[in-house]
């Protein structure tokens, strides 16, 4: 693996078995931010039709785009490991990997403008599958959510030493 690109790790893997669930039905699927293209793989594996899509241009991808912005849908599933960790400029690292990183001062900026573009991209019935961290201002993004026409629940967690990491299911407010 490339060390300008993010490596699977724990949130890589909880996403993916949060994904389990979800059976392909002939529609596409996309992953957002696909880094080295571990939950792209585990899609297509389970039988999906898969867009990858990153803005860097080393990862793993199908479209280079900022998040929602190259693609068209309708996407049945949406999954996105976000940057979710909170970080002044001085955490910042150099080059494209902080791109996978810095969620921004509160660890939802990255995640906000993801949520308030997905309903263009969602098919009916879609779901979206969100990465969060604990220590990240998530009453923020559960508004930010709701403002988007949205619900959330939690769907799959794990703690680690200094934060618990969890996945969000988001559907339209009127699906959940």
């Amino acid at each position: 693996m490339r060390d300008d690109v993010y490596e699977p790790a724990e949130d890589t893997h909880l996403l993916i078995g949060a994904l389990a669930a979800e059976r392909p039905s002939g529609t596409w699927w996309a992953d957002v931010g696909a880094g080295g293209g571990a939950v792209a793989d585990a899609m297509r594996r389970a039988g999906a039709r898969v867009v990858a899509i990153d803005i860097n241009p080393r990862a793993a991808m199908d479209v280079r785009g900022d998040l929602l912005g190259a693609l068209r849908g309708p996407f049945e599933v949406v999954a996105f490991n976000a940057p979710y960790l909170p970080s002044s400029e001085e955490e910042r690292v150099e080059g494209w990997l902080d791109r996978a990183f810095h969620g921004g001062e509160g660890g939802v900026e990255v995640s906000e403008r993801f949520v308030a573009d997905l309903p263009r991209v969602l098919a009916p019935g879609g779901r979206a599958y969100l990465v969060v961290s604990s220590r990240a201002d998530l009453d923020r993004l559960a508004r930010a959510v709701a403002s988007a026409g949205l619900r959330h629940e939690k769907v799959a967690s794990a703690r680690f030493f200094f934060e618990e990491i969890a996945v969000w299911r988001l559907v339209r407010s009127r699906e959940l």
